[in-house]
């Protein structure tokens, strides 16, 4: 796909900004940089600190495994959450410990812009509970600067 093709394939996410905004200035959560999520269609926010809190709204792909490449109102969606608290401990790069959750996934967008409101309100509740000993014991870690694929390790 060309840069105008993922252009047209973001546009019907300006339905669900207003929404988003909203929550943002509420809830004090910040957009993520768009370029740094790449140009498949998706929204995060983060509220950073110590542990940082997150939520993203995301396309998903075909039952394959692909990308989408045009934008139809049943186009499924997800929506997670989760936070993570990096560790300087020593090791070259430090750890990383994180917890995700799943509020919806393969919602047709045409139902996202009614649900969505609902949702991040739902997802903030149950992180603003989350604190670093919780992240640390209940989520997964991760050796930052490891070997691809040799860094995991499940709790």
């Amino acid at each position: 796909m060309n840069e105008r093709q993922f252009e047209e394939l973001n546009e019907h996410l300006q339905r669900v900004m207003p929404c988003m905004d909203r929550f943002c200035e509420i809830a004090g959560y910040e957009y993520v940089n768009r370029r740094a999520l790449g140009r498949y269609p998706r929204i995060r926010i983060q509220q950073p600190g110590e542990i940082c809190r997150w939520i993203e709204l995301w396309m998903e792909l075909d039952e394959n495994g692909d990308r989408y490449e045009r934008f139809f109102e049943d186009i499924p969606y997800e929506l997670s959450a989760g936070a993570k608290v990096e560790i300087t401990d020593g090791t070259p790069y430090g750890h990383r410990y994180f917890k995700t959750f799943v509020l919806f996934s393969r919602k047709p967008f045409r139902e996202v812009p009614l649900a969505l409101e609902a949702q991040l309100r739902k997802a903030h509740v149950l992180l603003s509970g989350w604190d670093k000993a919780f992240v640390m014991a209940q989520g997964r870690k991760v050796v930052l600067g490891g070997a691809p694929g040799s860094n995991v390790s499940q709790f």
